[in-house]
C-alpha cells in the first residue's frame, strides 16, 4: 500500500505513485476495514451470481441488496469519521441516530426476507400489525440514510410525499385529494413491493450495481489516473490545455460511471484547482467541470440510470440505447471542446500543459480498461446480453 498522503493533482507525487495509491479505500489493517472489505466482496459476488443464475425472485434479491447497503453505508460512515474516541457530543448523537436508523433498516429488511412469500401471496392486501411495523421501520431507515447521503433537501422530498399522501384533504385546488390511511401509505411504501422496492431500486440493485463494480475495479487498478494522463496528453495539443484536460478526463470518467456527481467529485477535485491556478475564475472553472461531467449521463457504454429505466419501460435492448445515444454524446462533447477553447482564448490566459507524461506508463494502465470497454460493448451490442 502506498504511504503517500499527497492529494491527487498536486503534482508532488510521481506518476507511478498516483497509479498505485490506495488511500481512498478503507484500510484492511483495521478490523472495521476488513469487515467492510468482506461485506463489499459478498455483496458484489451476490450481484454477479444473481444476474447470472437468477436463483431467487428479483424482489427478494433487491431486499437483500438493500439490507447490505444499509449496513455497509453505516460502517463506511463510522470508518470515515474515526476515531470514535474523538467524537464530540453532537457527533455521537448524530451517529447514534444513524445507527438506530440502520438497525431499523436491518430489522425491516430481515423481516421482509423471512416473510417474503407470505407477504407476496398469502397476506397480500390483508396485512397484520408486524407487517406494518416492518414497513414503518423501512421507511424511517430509508429517510435517515437518504439524509445522511444527500442532505435534508432530498430527504425532505420523501417526507413531503408522505405528508401529501396523509393530509390530502387539507391541500388546496388541484392538490386536494381524499388522503390515505397510515396502513395504506405503508402498504404502498413497502409491503406491496412498490415504493422502496420499486423499479429504481430493482434496476439499481441489479444492472446499475454491476457496472458500478466494474467502474470500481477500473479505478482500483489505476484507470482513473490513466484517464487524467490521457487528458493531459490531449490538452498538450491545445492552447486551452488544462481546461481541455478537465473536459477529456471527465468525459472518459463519465463513460464508465454515468454519474455526474461522482464524476465532479473525482475529477473536479483537482481539475478545478488546476484551472483556477492558471487564472480562470472559480465560477468558470466549476462550470467547465460540471458541464463536462454531466455529459456522462448520455455517454456510452454506461450512460446514466435513465438509460436503464428506458430499457425497462421501452422493452428494448441496452445495446439499442447505446447506439442511439452515441451520436448525441459525440456532438455534446465536441461542442464543449470548441466552446472551452474559444472561452480560454478570449480570456487571454496561458492554459498550456507543462507536465511530462510517460505514455508507456499511461498505456500500461489504460489498455486493460479500453479492452474491458470494448468487450462490454461487444457483449451488449453484438451478443445482446443487455
Amino acid at each position: 500500500m502506498s504511504t503517500s498522503d499527497t492529494p491527487v493533482g498536486t503534482g508532488e507525487d510521481t506518476q507511478q505513485e498516483r497509479y498505485e495509491r490506495e488511500d481512498a479505500l478503507p484500510s484492511r489493517e483495521t478490523r472495521l476495514g476488513k469487515l467492510i472489505y468482506v461485506l463489499g466482496v459478498i455483496i458484489a459476488a451476490g450481484n454477479i451470481v444473481f444476474l447470472y443464475f437468477r436463483p431467487m425472485l428479483a424482489s427478494k434479491y433487491t431486499n437483500l441488496h438493500l439490507m447490505g447497503a444499509f449496513l455497509v453505508f453505516f460502517l463506511l460512515s463510522v470508518y470515515e469519521h474515526r476515531p470514535i474516541s474523538e467524537w464530540g457530543l453532537r457527533k455521537r448523537v448524530i451517529m447514534s441516530l444513524f445507527g438506530l436508523g440502520t438497525l431499523a433498516g436491518l430489522v425491516g429488511t430481515g423481516y421482509v426476507h423471512v416473510m417474503h412469500d407470505v407477504l407476496s401471496y398469502e397476506r397480500y392486501g390483508s396485512y397484520l400489525l408486524p407487517d406494518y411495523v416492518a414497513a414503518a421501520l423501512l421507511v424511517v431507515a430509508v429517510l435517515i440514510a437518504t439524509q445522511r447521503a444527500y442532505g435534508w433537501i432530498i430527504a425532505s422530498v420523501g417526507i413531503a410525499a408522505l405528508l401529501f399522501a396523509k393530509f390530502g384533504p387539507y391541500f388546496p385546488s388541484l392538490l386536494n385529494h381524499a388522503g390515505m390511511t397510515n396502513q395504506r401509505i405503508l402498504e404502498i411504501a413497502a409491503l406491496n413491493f412498490t415504493g422502496v422496492y420499486h423499479t429504481i431500486l430493482q434496476i439499481g440493485a441489479t444492472w446499475i450495481f454491476v457496472f458500478v463494480i466494474w467502474a470500481g475495479i477500473v479505478e482500483a487498478f489505476g484507470g482513473l489516473d490513466s484517464f487524467m494522463d490521457i487528458g493531459f496528453l490531449v490538452g498538450k495539443r491545445f492552447k486551452s490545455g488544462i481546461a481541455q484536460t478537465a473536459v477529456v478526463s471527465s468525459m472518459i470518467m463519465g463513460s464508465i460511471s454515468g454519474s455526474p456527481m461522482a464524476n465532479i467529485v473525482v475529477t473536479g477535485s483537482f481539475t478545478i484547482p488546476m484551472m483556477k491556478d492558471r487564472g480562470l475564475d472559480s465560477n468558470t472553472a466549476a462550470a467547465i467541470e460540471t458541464v463536462a461531467s454531466t455529459g456522462g449521463m448520455i455517454l456510452p457504454p454506461i450512460m446514466g440510470s435513465v438509460a436503464f429505466l428506458m430499457v425497462s419501460f421501452l422493452g428494448v435492448s441496452y445495446g439499442h440505447i447505446i447506439l442511439a445515444g452515441a451520436l448525441p454524446a459525440i456532438l455534446f462533447y465536441a461542442s464543449i471542446v470548441v466552446s472551452v477553447h474559444i472561452l480560454v482564448l478570449k480570456s487571454d490566459i496561458d492554459m498550456s500543459v507543462d507536465r511530462d507524461i510517460d505514455t508507456q506508463q499511461t498505456a500500461k494502465y489504460f489498455t486493460p480498461v479500453l479492452l474491458s470497454v470494448l468487450v462490454l460493448i461487444y457483449l451488449l451490442i453484438i451478443v445482446r446480453l443487455g
